[in-house]
């Protein structure tokens, strides 16, 4: 193997070492690809990949490296640089989602009803760009298919106990101990299941999570239960 000059810049040292390894080889199993930017010797060279994480650019920069075979995917991970990603078909088959969404762009509920994946996790500070009283009223009134689970991250607690104070205030009559859930609730918080008809819910809650001063809000939708059912009417 030949030794990496000093002098050499570190993406041309990566070039170099990839290079060394994959010349020739015109499709690359990888289970889980890792993107940051794209060296120019990776084509013709693709990846046949179940999972894509892209770091700095929306995957469709990286669809060129990437075998057709690979989809749909099993998991997507990727910023959002325009609303259009949300009609592409990449983008809608993958089978689990996760997206932050740039800075100048504003996440609106036409957009995530758009969304066809069942589990979606919205990343750092996505509720600060979302309406989730909104969202809510929207499966209620159209209703939403059973096993729905959408995470919404936050870096700041404080943001998530803003979210449940509103919910609170429209969905009072809703709070539950959602027992039977397995989940590490934020103590302090209230919970909620409101019903969507007689066969499913959305259950709304915060959870706690490994990392300091960051947890999440869960939005989920389940089977109703079979027991005690709430009557009471959701506050205008």
């Amino acid at each position: 193997m030949q030794r990496i000059p000093e002098t050499m810049t570190p993406f041309k040292s990566i070039d170099r070492f990839f290079d060394y390894f994959l010349k020739g080889r015109i499709i690359i199993n990888v289970d889980f690809l890792t993107a940051r930017y794209i060296p120019g010797y990776l084509i013709p060279p693709v990846f046949r990949i179940n999972q894509l994480e892209t770091i700095l650019a929306s995957f469709t920069d990286y669809l060129p490296i990437v075998d057709s075979c690979s989809f749909p995917l099993k998991r997507l991970s990727t910023p959002i640089d325009e609303v259009e990603i949300f009609t592409h078909p990449v983008f809608c088959s993958a089978k689990s989602l996760r997206f932050t969404v740039f800075e100048n762009e504003v996440i609106g509920l036409n957009d995530i009803n758009k969304l066809i994946c069942k589990n979606v996790e919205f990343g750092s500070n996505s509720l600060l760009k979302m309406d989730i009283v909104e969202l809510i009223r929207y499966w209620e009134k159209n209703g939403k298919e059973i096993g729905t689970r959408y995470i919404f991250s936050q870096d700041y607690d404080g943001h998530i106990e803003d979210e449940i104070s509103g919910a609170k205030t429209k969905f009072d009559g809703f709070i539950d101990e959602l027992e039977g859930i397995n989940e590490r609730f934020l103590p302090s918080s209230p919970r909620f299941s409101i019903p969507i008809n007689s066969k499913s819910r959305i259950c709304l809650y915060g959870i706690e999570t490994d990392s300091i001063d960051r947890s999440q809000l869960i939005m989920s939708v389940m089977p109703t239960n079979s027991g005690k059912q709430t009557s009471a009417l959701i506050t205008d």
